[in-house]
């Protein structure tokens, strides 16, 4: 598994005015890292420093926006939901016909745009993840191969299946290592599922994947739930393995909040899924993307109905952002590559932004992901977080102490001490508290001063009096998964 996660990244430059001179930089220290005990070699400075804004500049880039905020439902998703609100009708089968089912026109929505010849839509990528893998013929205990870079619903959808996770490595560019597959493979010859996960949009050489699944005779599912819009050697990802899911979750290209969509070209998988899905006593006629009526025979008496249908209004705000797929993913790619450039220029030697496997043709960068530099040490890493993480701490302590009275402040403060090991600061704290508050009371101003200066003194002891003492003395050592 990759040793250096990403985002911890954003936690070191938030913290790193504090920590550049931090003597921890220049100190050996034990480390406990996935189990194994390591000694950090002397010195270890971070080959840095801060840039500042040019006094010339008169205005500063500042981000005001909330990062999850999704796209908005075009109007068109709009009016038809409010159509289908005003007319009660957001249970899919409660139509005449297949044409007249929101739906249904949705299901074929998205399998023009993928390509594929079945699609079956449900309450969440999560559902069609499960009802796939049974549909595939998982029992209960079977393996199942899949990237241990990805999302938690994958391997709970696994369990939920009933089947038992096998983890493949992933590589620096957070797709399924196709070496360490090969190795599983052969370590594990009862398993006969694999199911990649294009974790991010980022998509391995699904030839390579495809040609190991077939040596071994596994059967190889795909999890597009991030790679709606991406094609692998000139076709929609999903195609390389027996069947796939998206989603519609909010934080996808699709959004409605929660949905998802199973997609193959199997007409047994198919009709399974669409029967355990609740398209029972000969409902699938009024679906349009799914196998004739004779591949249903039977199903209904020996499959269970989950119901995990999606809702008529959920597909209503989705059939319309099918049709804008193609001109979003421009914008998204347009502005990734512009935010990437950057971050290039402005951090060169300290992170690197992974390219897209050969045979990509084309990405869907809405997100970016990027590694440390290789020089950068576990043990700089983690001095930075700690930092980081305390003042968070710290000033979720001031605002017990402003809401609530001076005695749950210092009770909390005393809990946050112990639980770093701090014994020795416990009773200067309690002293220095009950001082500054026969001063202060609850004046604003004074709260405000108080704050600022306890996060710099504290952020100062902290750097180099508390790692010393834990370092030297060896006194809880620090544990850290960076």
């Amino acid at each position: 598994m990759m040793n250096r996660v990403s985002m911890i990244l954003v936690l070191a430059a938030a913290s790193l005015a504090t920590v550049e001179h931090c003597a921890a930089f220049h100190a050996p220290a034990t480390l406990h890292i996935g189990g194994l005990q390591r000694r950090a070699t002397a010195p270890q400075s971070l080959n840095t420093k801060m840039v500042g804004v040019s006094p010339r500049i008169a205005t500063r880039t500042v981000l005001t926006k909330d990062i999850k905020t999704p796209d908005p439902i075009p109007e068109e998703g709009q009016q038809e939901a409010l159509k289908l609100m005003q007319s009660g009708r957001l249970y899919r089968y409660n139509v005449g016909s297949a044409e007249e089912s929101e739906v249904s026109l949705c299901e074929k929505a998205v399998a023009d745009y993928t390509g594929h010849k079945y699609c079956i839509a449900l309450n969440s990528c999560g559902s069609a993840l499960a009802l796939m893998l049974k549909a595939a013929g998982v029992q209960r205990d079977d393996k199942v191969l899949s990237n241990a870079f990805t999302f938690g619903a994958v391997p709970s959808a696994i369990e939920h299946a009933g089947g038992t996770a096998v983890y493949v490595e992933s590589t620096s560019g957070y797709v399924m290592d196709v070496a360490d597959l090969e190795l599983k493979l052969k370590a594990n010859p009862d398993c006969k599922y694999v199911l990649v996960s294009h974790m991010r949009g980022k998509v391995a050489d699904m030839d390579a994947i495809a040609a190991a699944c077939e040596r071994h005779e596994a059967v190889l599912l795909e999890d597009c739930a991030h790679s709606l819009g991406v094609y692998w050697q000139g076709t929609h990802s999903g195609h390389a393995g027996k069947a796939a899911a998206i989603s519609s979750q909010s934080y996808k290209m699709l959004n409605s909040g929660e949905g998802g969509f199973f997609l193959t070209d199997d007409d047994y998988m198919a009709a399974a899924v669409a029967t355990m899905a609740g398209a029972y006593e000969g409902l699938s006629t009024k679906h349009i993307t799914v196998p004739p009526l004779e591949a249903f025979k039977g199903l209904s008496n020996e499959l269970p109905n989950y119901s995990l249908r999606m809702s008529a209004l959920s597909a209503a705000v989705i059939r319309p952002q099918v049709k804008t797929l193609d001109e979003r993913v421009s914008i998204y790619n347009a502005r990734y590559h512009k935010l990437a450039s950057a971050l290039r220029k402005r951090l060169p030697g300290l992170i690197t932004i992974p390219d897209v496997t050969p045979g990509v043709t084309m990405p869907v960068h809405d997100s970016l992901q990027f590694n440390l530099a290789p020089h950068i040490t576990e043990s700089q890493v983690a001095i930075l977080v700690c930092t980081h993480v305390y003042i968070c701490m710290y000033i979720c302590i001031i605002y017990v102490y402003i809401y609530t009275h001076m005695y749950m402040y210092i009770y909390t403060h005393i809990c946050i001490c112990i639980y770093i090991h701090t014994y020795v600061y416990v009773y200067i704290y309690i002293y220095v508290c009950i001082c500054i508050h026969a001063y202060m009371r609850v004046h604003f101003i004074c709260t405000y001063i108080y704050v600022c200066l306890c996060i710099c003194i504290y952020t100062y002891l902290y750097n180099y009096t508390l790692f010393d003492w834990l370092f030297k003395h060896k006194h809880a050592p620090l544990h850290t998964d960076a």
